[in-house]
């Protein structure tokens, strides 16, 4: 009796699944790419190419992009260290700069 060898998991990109995340949540606010686009102040294809992957979400646009889908960080990033991270940025990037 043969066994084949378990292939292993890919693990999911983490773009991918906020990609889906944030698309999942337009959606159920009935809300446009147009009108998300809107609320983001950038154009309806910037905001196309970030729900689409041509154009990675980037960290810093997390906020802007929560406040813009009327929503808390922990329903787009599935991620428990990715969340971890993100929070402690948050904090850090809250704080004045410190001047040497």
């Amino acid at each position: 009796m043969s066994t084949t060898p378990a292939t292993p998991r890919r693990q999911e990109n983490p773009q991918d699944s906020l990609r889906r995340a944030v698309r999942r949540k337009r959606r159920a606010l009935s809300l446009t790419q147009a009108a998300v686009a809107q609320r983001l102040a950038v154009s309806r294809l910037i905001y196309h190419r970030m729900e689409s992957g041509a154009r990675i979400i980037h960290f810093n646009e997390l906020d802007t992009l929560c406040k813009a889908l009327r929503c808390n960080i922990e329903e787009l990033i599935d991620d428990s260290q990715l969340l971890a991270a993100y929070r402690t940025a948050a904090k850090v990037l809250a704080q004045p700069a410190r001047r040497p």
